[in-house]
């Protein structure tokens, strides 16, 4: 092999990569706008608050809010609250099993049992909006 051959074949390379970042770089940009949000420090940090539950950054906390609000979904909170919101539901279903099997066992609910079980499900209703309703503010 010539002398100078191996130095062209790493110009050319250097070359060739410089131009497919740039293209790549090119077609990134063509397909995403980039906006500029200003918010109170306040603000922000709730935002970080919230971002870090979820273990996400803040910017990626914020595109899926936005995007899951836009199409009026809901915005999956961190799995150990889904985790403990399962085990709510889970308990709330053992205690409406139990108050079927003592209605039907004694011919009767007392008014107090009944009460309780709405003020659990109430409970567990308001968990729900608080977990699924993020971000809040």
């Amino acid at each position: 092999m010539p002398r100078g051959s191996s130095r062209e074949v790493e110009r050319a390379k250097l070359k060739y990569r410089k131009l497919y970042k740039q293209a790549k770089q090119r077609e990134y940009a063509q397909s995403r706008k980039r906006v500029e949000l200003t918010y109170s420090l306040n603000e922000y940090e709730q935002f970080e608050r919230e971002a870090r539950k979820a273990r996400m950054n803040v910017p990626s906390y914020l595109r899926k809010a936005i995007n899951a609000s836009r199409k009026n979904q809901a915005f999956l909170p961190n799995d150990s609250t889904l985790h403990d919101l399962q085990m709510e539901i889970r308990r709330i279903g053992n205690n409406i099993n139990q108050l079927t099997y003592l209605s039907q066992r004694n011919k009767h609910v007392s008014p107090e049992t009944i009460a309780s079980a709405r003020v659990q499900l109430n409970q567990i209703e308001d968990q729900i909006k608080q977990a699924f309703l993020l971000p809040r503010s």
